[in-house]
């Protein structure tokens, strides 16, 4: 086992401009199984407006959370940011808009110390229902393709960082996460797969995320997506033709999953399938729409996050 404390783990959120969210994501984290002296707790403001009043706010609140701001755009630099601050092993990482299940954080402990080095742990996510008795229309179209950790972790070689675990360690071997101009999540797990690392599913460690609000924060996730995508894409006679061909594959993949929604086992009755099938056709026409529209712009997309 690498050195550093057996028993203890430091939990990293990366922050910008999202204080309520913040606040019940931190309320969440002091609801633990796990006992409170046993896990640390990094906030990484990455450049809000109000970070001193808000700092001031959460330390009223929280006066064992420690606060700390990265003036490098975007989550990953965050991230890295806390890490590097981090006084355990073991660090797990979950998003400020996120809430944590009671069991989150002694489930991630739990998860790496079992493991043991070369280990990395990516848990479930699901999405929090603003009325429990029925879904919203993004609701229920997030709740079958928003956060699909399995596959990610199980198929795709990666975890989405709002809900992570490994070793400080590791860390070290296999880099710190991208910038802004990059998926960070996709390319930190596919570094860490090319260092021999383990990537685990574990549906323990639950964390709950908001769906987004309207269409339109949908629409504005898959934009950034693209550019990530066609940054990676560009180059070669070839690349106009294959992006182009991708963008038709995209909308006739309405049609299979189309029938994804109606098997699905997170949604219930026809009323929630209908409202997901809604939102799977706009949204699938407008990422086709847009890669072709990002494929003949002069200006990148790819750096945003939250601003």
């Amino acid at each position: 086992m690498p050195g550093g404390s057996p028993d203890r783990i430091t939990i990293v959120i990366p922050h910008l401009h999202q204080w309520r969210q913040l606040d019940d994501c931190l309320a969440s984290l002091h609801s633990q199984t796990l006992p409170r002296d046993r896990y640390d707790i990094i906030v990484v403001d990455n450049g809000s407006t109000d970070f001193e009043t808000g700092r001031q706010n959460v330390s009223r609140r929280y006066p064992d959370v420690r606060m700390v701001s990265e003036r490098e755009i975007g989550p990953g630099p965050a991230r890295n940011t806390g890490v590097g601050l981090a006084e355990t092993e073991m660090i797990a990482c979950v998003d400020a808009d996120c809430i944590a299940d009671s069991r989150w954080v002694e489930s991630a402990l739990n998860a790496l110390a079992a493991g043991g080095a070369g280990t990395i742990h990516g848990g479930d996510v699901q999405i929090a229902r603003q009325s429990p008795g029925r879904f919203t229309e993004v609701e229920a179209y997030e709740a079958v393709f928003g956060y699909r950790q399995k596959l990610y972790i199980t198929k795709k070689h990666f975890s989405g960082t709002g809900n992570l675990a490994f070793w400080k360690s590791d860390f070290a071997r296999i880099g710190p996460f991208a910038g802004i101009t990059v998926a960070e999540d996709m390319d930190w797990g596919r570094r860490a797969r090319a260092a021999g690392m383990k990537l685990s599913y574990n549906p323990q460690m639950l964390v709950y995320h908001p769906a987004r609000k309207s269409v339109a924060e949908l629409e504005s996730k898959w934009s950034r997506h693209i550019a990530h995508e066609l940054e990676k894409s560009r180059g070669g006679k070839a690349h106009v033709l294959k992006w182009t061909a991708r963008s038709i594959a995209v909308v006739l993949s309405i049609f299979p999953h189309l029938g994804t929604i109606a098997l699905s086992e997170k949604l219930t009755g026809l009323p929630s399938r209908l409202k997901a099938s809604r939102v799977l056709v706009r949204i699938r026409l407008f990422r086709a729409a847009a890669m072709l529209r990002q494929m003949m712009s002069r200006h990148s997309e790819a750096q945003r996050w939250n601003r």
